[in-house]
């Protein structure tokens, strides 16, 4: 198993190339309620499928994420993800070749990726995880309240307590982590769309 990070900046890499030829197809597997646990076998064993992206997260997921981690530091990220869609299933999500892309990493994408080298291991899979970065901003959190940021509709300032702050990032660090040979590839918070045009763009841009 191998681990690649990659900290997010869209202008990353440039495409290795693919077969035009080739067709791919990616299911956009949006996750809620109690859909998931039928949902990943429908997935596996119902299509040919090359990828399967998996969206978790929303704002008040965030929210939630952020709390967990509080009461547990090796928490933060979407753990259905890893025990019910993944960890059942992970030998023939290698032997079937399916990539799997998801921003279950939350505030955690590092504890998302530990979480599942540990499934790995256990069913002795080697696969690759790549993890995308750089969408935690309290680091900067300071920084950024003496710039006089505000919120885009009520104009409000950035609260002085803060729990959480992330940016949203695009398909640029996905593509680059497929570049790179990732297997499952774990985000935080990045845009629905370069979920699903991640993939795109690793497929269809020429050498």
């Amino acid at each position: 198993m191998e681990e690649i990070c990659r900290e997010g900046n869209d202008n990353d890499g440039k495409r290795m190339g693919s077969d035009r030829d080739k067709s791919y197809q990616a299911c956009n597997y949006s996750v809620g309620c109690n859909w998931e646990r039928g949902r990943a076998p429908q997935l596996i064993y119902g299509a040919k499928l090359n990828y399967i992206v998996f969206d978790y997260l929303s704002e008040i997921t965030m929210s939630i994420l952020t709390a967990a981690r509080k009461k547990n530091p090796a928490m933060g990220y979407t753990p259905d993800f890893v025990q019910v869609s993944a960890a059942p299933f992970i030998k023939d999500i290698k032997r079937k070749g399916i990539k799997l892309i998801a921003n279950a990493g939350g505030i955690n994408p590092l504890g998302c990726a530990d979480a599942l080298r540990e499934v790995c291991k256990a069913e002795n899979v080697d696969l690759k995880i790549g993890v995308v970065r750089g969408d935690d901003l309290m680091s900067q959190a300071r920084e950024l309240q003496k710039q006089s940021i505000f919120e885009m509709n009520t104009k409000e300032p950035l609260p002085k307590q803060l729990h959480s702050m992330n940016a949203y990032l695009g398909a640029g660090p996905i593509v680059r982590a497929l570049e790179m040979g990732a297997d499952i590839i774990i985000t935080g918070r990045c845009a629905d769309s370069a979920l699903v045009l991640a993939p795109l763009i690793y497929e269809v841009e020429e050498k």
